[in-house]
């Protein structure tokens, strides 16, 4: 589900930015998986030009969570209650802490 692109250096070419928290949001606790409409609602806006930005309060990275990031695959992520914003989270090492 990955487009790829550098967020960076594509940025001007998007039409805008669409950012979607994790939990109760994206994600059926009661089925412990990213609902099938929020991954087709996800995969519309790549397709249609939009920036995709995942916000949670989760570390994103820890191994509760990485299989959704994989899954959605977000051109930005804003994790930690907003501490740490990496612009491209499976590309260049490039992160702003707060």
């Amino acid at each position: 589900m990955r487009e790829e692109t550098n967020c960076a250096k594509d940025i001007e070419k998007k039409k805008g930015l669409v950012a979607f928290d994790l939990d109760h949001t994206l994600l059926d606790h009661n089925k412990g998986a990213i609902t099938p409409s929020s991954l087709e609602a996800i995969k519309l806006l790549k397709e249609n030009g939009y920036l995709v930005v995942l916000a949670s309060g989760r570390n994103m990275y820890d191994r509760y969570s990485f299989d959704y990031l994989k899954e959605i695959a977000p051109h930005a992520l804003v994790q930690m209650n907003g501490t740490k914003v990496l612009l491209d989270p499976f590309g260049e090492a490039r992160s702003f802490d707060a």
